[in-house]
C-alpha cells in the first residue's frame, strides 16, 4: 500500500529523516569529544561531517514524503550520499581517537650523551707560575667550583665558577706574611653540608696554616696548634673529611715522621699533631700522604716506602692508628718521584690504589672490604707515563666508577703534553684503555705540571691544569 503525505501526519520519510539527523549529531559529537584532545581542527571537521550527513538524509526523507515524484530519480544518488557521509564520520573519528593515544604517549627521549667540552683558559690576564706552583680545586656544591693557586705576589688567590654565571674574576685571599716566595702547595676541602671551605698551606716557619670561609668572607689565618713542622718545598697536606663535622689532616715531618690532627667540633677547635701511628716508622721528605675515607667511622692513609713498597695505615671509630702494613707486592716505585693515588668510591668499602712505576707503566691495586688486597697489576693497557715528572690523578665518583687521570708528552718537548684518561669498567670488571678526552689541541708543560680534578657529582667532572702561558686552562665532562 502506498502512502502519501496527506495520509499520515508522520511518515517513514519524516521517522528517517529525524532519525538520520540523530544518529549523526550523535556520532559527530562523540568523535568530536574524542578528538578534542588531540586538535580543535579535527573535532570541527568531524562535527561538519556529522551535520551533512544528518542534512542529507533529512533531504532524503523529503524526498520521500514531500517532494514531487519527478525528483525521485535522484534517490540513489542521495543514499550513496547518506551512506558515504557516515562511513566518513566514522573512519575519521576512529583515526583520530587512535591518534590521540599515540600524541598523549610520546616516544622516550634519547639517552643523554656526555662528553667532554674543549680546554679553555679561565681569565687569561691572571698569570700564574707554572714551574713551581700546583692548582688545588674543590666543588663547594653540584653548582659552584672554587680553585686555588700562589700567585706572583707569593700569596693564595682563588677563582670561583657557579652554574648560572659562569667563572668570575681572581681574588686574593686574606694576606699570610708566612708566604714568602718559592714552591708552595695549597690544600682545599669543602663541606657543602654547612657551607664551609678550609684552605692550608705550610708556612716559611714550617708551621700548618689555615683560613675557611663560611658563607660571607674569609677568615684570617691561623697556625695550627703543636710542634709539628713541615717542608713546603716538598710537602702537600692531604686533607680528608669524613662528615660534615670532620676534618682529619695528615703530613709527614722534618723527621720522616708521618702526623696528623684532626677539627675538634665539640670544642670547635684543632688538636695537636701527633704521630700516625705511635711506632718508629718513618719516610723520605720526598713523600705526601694519600689519605681517603671509606665511610665517617673509617681512614685509610698511604705511603711510598724508601723500598719502593706501598705502606698503608687505617683508624676505624673507637680504634687507635694500626701499625703500617705493607700492601702485598713488589711494585718498585720511585718514593723521591711517585706519590700514591687513593680513592675510595662511594658507597662502598673498597679502595683503589694506583701509582707509575720505574718502567713507567700504571699499576694499581684493589681491595674490596678495605682488608683484602689483589696483586699488584697493569690492568691499565701501557701508554707510558714519564714516572719522574708525572704524578696520578684519580676519581672515584661512584660505587662504579674510577677516573685516572695524567698528562703524557707527545714529542721531544715536555711542554707538548696533552691530558689522557682510563676510566674502571665496573662491567667487565677490568680498565679501559687510554684515551685524550678533551679537544682543542691545548697543550700543557709535563715536565712542571700536574692535573687537578674534581666530581661535582656522578654525572659532572672538571679538570684544572696551568698552562704553559701560566693562565689557568678548565676542561669539563657531563651531559652536552
Amino acid at each position: 500500500m502506498q502512502h502519501s503525505s496527506t495520509g499520515s501526519k508522520f511518515g517513514i520519510g519524516e521517522a528517517s529523516g529525524v532519525a538520520g539527523l540523530l544518529g549523526g549529531f550523535v556520532v559527530a559529537l562523540a568523535s568530536a569529544i574524542f578528538t578534542k584532545a588531540v586538535d580543535a581542527t579535527p573535532a570541527l571537521i568531524i562535527l561538519i561531517c556529522g551535520f551533512a550527513a544528518a542534512a542529507t538524509i533529512v533531504v532524503y526523507a523529503a524526498f520521500q514524503s514531500k517532494w514531487p515524484v519527478n525528483l525521485k530519480k535522484l534517490q540513489p544518488v542521495v543514499v550513496i550520499g547518506i551512506i558515504l557521509s557516515n562511513l566518513a564520520v566514522f573512519v575519521y573519528g576512529g583515526l583520530q581517537v587512535n591518534s590521540l593515544y599515540h600524541v598523549v604517549t610520546p616516544p622516550p627521549p634519547p639517552p643523554p650523551r656526555f662528553d667532554w667540552t674543549f680546554w679553555s683558559p679561565v681569565n687569561e690576564g691572571f698569570k700564574l707560575d707554572r714551574r713551581d706552583q700546583q692548582l688545588s680545586a674543590v666543588a663547594v656544591s653540584s653548582d659552584e667550583l672554587d680553585v686555588f693557586a700562589v700567585g706572583n705576589d707569593n700569596q693564595i688567590w682563588s677563582a670561583y665558577w657557579e652554574g648560572p654565571s659562569g667563572w668570575h674574576d681572581w681574588y686574593p685571599l686574606p694576606r699570610n706574611d708566612k708566604f714568602g716566595p718559592g714552591v708552595r702547595r695549597i690544600t682545599a676541602i669543602a663541606r657543602p653540608q654547612i657551607d664551609k671551605t678550609d684552605v692550608f698551606a705550610i708556612g716559611d716557619d714550617g708551621q700548618l696554616w689555615w683560613t675557611w670561609w663560611q658563607g660571607r668572607a674569609w677568615s684570617a689565618w691561623q697556625p695550627l696548634p703543636g710542634d709539628a713542622r713541615f717542608d713546603p718545598r716538598t710537602q702537600t697536606i692531604s686533607a680528608v673529611s669524613r662528615s660534615q663535622f670532620n676534618v682529619d689532616l695528615f703530613g709527614i715531618d722534618l723527621n720522616g715522621v708521618v702526623r696528623t690532627a684532626y677539627w675538634d667540633w665539640v670544642h670547635q677547635r684543632w688538636s695537636s699533631f701527633y704521630n700516625v701511628p705511635a711506632g718508629p716508622m718513618t719516610f723520605p721528605q720526598t713523600q705526601n700522604v694519600s689519605a681517603v675515607a671509606r665511610n665517617a667511622h673509617a681512614l685509610d692513609a698511604f705511603v711510598i716506602g724508601s723500598d719502593g713498597s706501598v705502606w698503608r695505615t687505617n683508624w676505624e671509630d673507637g680504634r687507635t692508628w694500626a701499625q703500617w702494613d705493607e700492601v702485598p707486592g713488589k711494585p718498585g716505585f720511585d718514593p723521591n718521584t711517585q706519590q700514591v693515588a687513593a680513592v675510595s668510591r662511594p658507597g662502598s668499602n673498597s679502595l683503589d690504589i694506583l701509582a707509575i712505576d720505574s718502567r713507567n707503566r700504571v699499576l694499581s691495586n684493589h681491595s674490596d672490604n678495605g682488608q683484602d688486597w689483589q696483586s699488584w697489576t697493569a690492568q691499565i693497557p701501557d701508554l707510558g707515563f714519564d714516572h719522574v715528572t708525572q704524578r696520578l690523578t684519580a676519581l672515584a665518583r661512584s660505587p662504579l666508577n674510577v677516573d685516572v687521570f695524567a698528562l703524557r708528552s707527545d714529542g721531544a718537548s715536555p711542554t707538548d703534553g696533552r691530558l689522557w684518561s682510563a676510566w674502571w669498567n665496573n662491567g667487565l670488571k677490568s680498565w679501559g684503555k687510554w684515551f685524550d678526552p678533551t679537544l682543542g689541541g691545548a697543550k700543557f708543560d709535563v715536565a712542571q705540571q700536574n692535573v687537578a680534578a674534581v666530581a661535582r657529582t656522578e654525572t659532572n667532572m672538571d679538570l684544572f691544569v696551568i698552562g704553559s702561558d701560566g693562565a689557568l686552562w678548565t676542561a669539563a665532562w657531563g651531559i652536552r
